[in-house]
């Protein structure tokens, strides 16, 4: 009898070992799917400034700026631009 009930501790202990390795495993394959989901989201977006310069908007007109770099300069043809 004392055989049977040292398997039955043995395989208790093992079992817990076990649950505890499955649960560590299904956590770390979550996290793992989340950083992959976030990791998706960030491929598709990009950060751009886009800035307005308005100094003498009759003489100089208006400038747009994306990422500090120039796109258009003396624009005049808005519907608001005086002449």
């Amino acid at each position: 009898m004392s055989i049977s009930r040292e398997a039955r501790i043995a395989n208790s202990k093992t079992r817990n070992k076990r649950t505890e390795i499955v649960e560590k495993i299904n956590q770390l394959s979550m996290e793992k799917q989340q950083f992959e989901k976030a990791h998706k989201v960030a491929d598709k977006l990009f950060n751009a400034r886009i800035g307005l310069n308005i100094v003498d908007r009759q003489n100089y007109g208006i400038n747009f700026y994306i990422n500090k770099r120039l796109i258009i300069g003396n624009y005049r043809k808005l519907k608001f631009y005086k002449q």
